[in-house]
């Protein structure tokens, strides 16, 4: 049976992490002969400009006429170009901090790794396209349109790293000056044909390698490429052994061989395959010094593109749930705090409303707070205790999500029923934001029971130290919603040095591929 990649366990799929505070080393992530064709395509600009000058002094009025036309060209080009934007702008959707935000932040983060100003964002309407454009001309900051489809595709996988692997190439392009001095070499220089096309090839092979390192893991980079191919319904599914032979037998071809060169875009079966060659040779690669460059995924945090709504479950303190949906809209942007009382939805009565919010809830949140008062009958005081519709709902979604997608925080001891015993409860004595860094573990695990990225990914983790050593096996209750999960297990970050559930692939503080440490 052929292998898919995430049946592969011998191909380290994590990337070393870029050191903290390094600039990505965009020449030695260049594809060889991209700066060869490039000098090539600059010489004939040179002939052609030495041309032009002897033309002008032998025949002025001549070359009025044509700079004249030439302008006209120009300014029309212009126009168009900014009534294109126009055009794109109007009819799709900006991406910023209160617009997709957690879009916009990776791409933000990329681009100020990048060093490279952050391009405008858009989400057009893909009519069937599923792609990923970028436009730099007329454009300081540059343009990079995503199709609605694309996006549609890329939301079923999780986390944005598919997205970032798109993406990164986008500002890969811009970062290795791909769109600089574009009329000498992309009007000037299509007149060179072949040479004109090869340059470009190559310069997409580069910009892969940028937007693998984007990405900072293979298997996102590859399953990204893949998705703009066959869907995202049989992207997980292809075999690549398939895919490097139909690349070898693309290059021992006659006909094939042809189109490409008459191509200025690489075979995408010949991309992946390049790819997967070039992610191999990371932790081998060496300048001319015998040093290692300044290659690694950059320190990025990822999140996931889909919503996770999380219903917040409170008494009489508004204060304090407060405090918790902002501290989850500022840390997470894709958490959706869900508060009843905010929501409208008319003609409803509360029970038909809170099922129906209640049903979009992917993890419950419950402050309890001593707003009322209880005892048994042949008690002698009565005693502190949560609201009695906080402990119903909070049983509704123990019985609907399971005890591992329930949190609830207790201001001091109250009475709590024995039969929420089993669901973890945190005191806190004057603010819920005493227990934030358990909040921090508790959304990291909603987002590994949603994605199963700990249970369904194999493969290799590779540290700093360009050691490859088998991931520690995922525990057997990491995707399963009716067993209790430990917010307590911690692996440290070789990195940053925070501390990570031992299921984690990747440093939830600075993004850093978390390896098994094993001792002798």
């Amino acid at each position: 049976m052929a292998r898919t990649h995430a049946q592969d366990t011998t191909f380290p799929s994590a990337l070393p992490t870029l050191r903290a505070g390094a600039e990505l080393d965009i020449e030695s992530l260049r594809e060889p002969g991209e700066g060869l064709y490039l000098g090539l395509i600059y010489a004939f600009d040179v002939a052609v400009l030495a041309i032009v000058a002897i033309a002008t002094y032998l025949a002025p009025e001549v070359m009025v006429i044509v700079l004249v036309y030439g302008g006209m060209i120009a300014f029309a080009m212009w126009v168009s170009t900014k009534l294109a934007w126009a055009f794109i702008e109007g009819h799709g959707v900006r991406v910023g901090p209160n617009q997709y935000p957690q879009i916009y932040e990776v791409v933000r983060d990329a681009a100020a790794q990048l060093k490279v100003p952050m391009p405008t964002v858009i989400v057009f309407a893909g009519s069937g396209l599923i792609e990923l454009l970028v436009a730099k001309r007329f454009s300081r900051r540059g343009y990079i349109i995503v199709t609605s489809n694309l996006m549609e595709a890329l939301i079923e996988g999780g986390t944005s790293r598919e997205l970032m692997m798109l993406v990164g190439r986008q500002l890969g392009h811009i970062k290795a000056g791909h769109f600089k001095h574009w009329f000498l070499k992309d009007v000037v220089g299509l007149f060179t044909w072949l040479i004109h096309r090869a340059y470009w090839r190559r310069c997409h092979l580069t910009a892969d390698r940028v937007g693998l390192m984007v990405a900072g893991d293979y298997y996102a980079a590859e399953q990204s490429l893949l998705i703009i191919t066959v869907g995202p319904k049989l992207a997980s599914h292809t075999s690549i052994d398939e895919v490097e032979r139909q690349a070898e037998d693309l290059r021992d071809h006659f006909w094939p061989r042809v189109q490409r060169w008459l191509s200025d875009y690489p075979y995408i079966v010949e991309r992946i395959a390049r790819l997967r060659e070039f992610a191999s040779s990371v932790s081998s690669l060496r300048d001319a010094s015998g040093a290692r460059p300044n290659i690694g995924a950059l320190p990025i945090r990822h999140m996931r593109l889909r919503t996770l709504p999380v219903m917040m479950v409170h008494g009489h303190d508004h204060h304090a749930v407060l405090e918790v949906q902002d501290f989850l809209r500022a840390r997470y942007p894709f958490v959706d705090p869900v508060m009843m009382a905010l929501e409208t939805l008319g003609g409803t009565t509360l029970p038909e409303k809170f099922e129906r919010l209640a049903a979009e809830a992917r993890g419950a949140i419950a402050i309890l707070t001593p707003d009322d008062l209880g005892a048994a009958r042949a008690a002698a005081a009565p005693n502190a205790r949560a609201r009695q519709n906080v402990v119903l709902e909070i049983g509704w979604f123990w019985g609907r999500l399971g005890r591992a997608r329930c949190l609830l925080l207790s201001q001091g001891t109250l009475e709590i029923p024995s039969d929420l015993s089993g669901v973890d409860c945190l005191e806190y004595i004057r603010s819920p934001r005493e227990h934030f860094h358990a909040l921090d573990d508790f959304i990291a695990r909603l987002e590994r029971l949603e994605t199963g990225i700990a249970s369904s990914r194999g493969g290799m983790a590779m540290d700093d130290d360009r050691v490859a050593m088998p991931r520690a096996a995922a525990p057997a209750f990491a995707a399963r919603d009716d067993v209790p999960v430990s917010i307590e297990s911690r692996i440290g970050c070789r990195e940053c040095g925070a501390g990570n559930p031992i299921d984690s692939r990747f440093c939830e503080q600075c993004g850093a591929p978390v390896a098994a440490v094993m001792s002798a």
